[in-house]
């Protein structure tokens, strides 16, 4: 069973797991240490889930260090380019938004499905085929 991290645990991360859950090892890193349930070691995928900041790509980089994913997966709405630039600093990074209504994100995902941009098209379809399998209907869009 692939592991996956989910870094941050607000209403972005909580859904995304529930929509995971059942078919990955899912655990979510958060700063806040009453949603943190403290994963350690290799992860294949990490899904970033916290808002863009100036040290936005500073901490994706970091946590891409702390758990080695082999793919990045940025559900954030970042700006243009954000996604680009850390593939090239970090390679199998796509890009993921979340479309849907708060509070009911999780049932927004499973209704809306995900779009995934991705510049390298490998690890492209790899999320896809990841996101398929967890019941979710995703479209691949080269970035």
């Amino acid at each position: 069973m692939q592991r996956t991290a989910i870094i941050g645990g607000g209403e972005i991360g909580q859904a995304l797991k529930e929509c995971l859950k059942g078919t990955y090892e899912t655990l979510i890193a958060d700063t806040d240490l009453t949603r943190d349930e403290k994963p350690e070691g290799k992860f294949d995928i990490i899904h970033i889930c916290f808002p863009p900041s100036d040290s936005f790509d500073e901490f994706v980089i970091y946590n891409h260090g702390k758990f080695e994913p082999k793919y990045t997966v940025i559900h954030s709405t970042v700006p243009v380019g954000t996604t680009e630039r850390l593939n090239e600093k970090l390679g199998n990074v796509v890009h993921s938004p979340v479309e849907g209504r708060h509070p009911n994100l999780t049932k927004s995902i499973q209704t809306f499905g995900k779009f995934i941009g991705a510049d390298n098209m490998k690890a492209g379809e790899f999320i896809l085929l990841y996101l398929t399998n967890a019941g979710l209907n995703p479209l691949l869009i080269k970035g």
